[in-house]
């Protein structure tokens, strides 16, 4: 059955304070039959036909492993102002992908605190899948 994600709103604001460069988190990613449907319609395209076995690209397009690994989510008013994604190799739909979640960078320029995160998708092999990089502007807004 698929796990409906927990809204932004249901997780506690992680502090800038609390990371640090290099600190590494980690969690799961399930890749469903549902989720790779949510996230067609998403994009507007069609269902995967039955049997299709191959992930689209967009599935990694997620703040949600990264939630689940920080046991939060960005301060409130954090604004989103890079994502990289670099997709490796296919993922069968039904795995369900070990990730790993890095502080990569951390710093205060012209008053503005930034955080990079790269989050890394493996397989059961750890076999890397994907690797997204994610800056953001903490609580820039707030």
């Amino acid at each position: 059955m698929f796990e409906q994600p927990r809204i932004a709103q249901e997780f506690d604001d992680v502090s800038y304070e609390a990371l640090h460069e290099g600190q590494t988190f980690t969690s799961t990613y399930e890749v469903s039959r549902e989720l790779v449907r949510v996230y067609n319609g998403l994009v507007g395209q069609p269902d995967p036909p039955e049997p299709s076995q191959t992930a689209p690209p967009w599935v990694y397009c997620t703040f949600l492993p990264l939630y689940r690994a920080l046991a939060g989510r960005m301060q409130q008013g954090s604004v989103h102002t890079r994502q990289k994604v670099d997709h490796v190799t296919a993922t069968r739909i039904g795995e369900v992908l070990d990730v790993e979640v890095r502080v990569t960078a951390k710093f205060e320029r012209d008053g503005k605190r930034h955080v990079v995160f790269e989050s890394l998708f493996y397989g059961t092999g750890h076999d890397l899948r994907c690797r997204v990089e994610t800056a953001l502007l903490w609580g820039y807004s707030a």
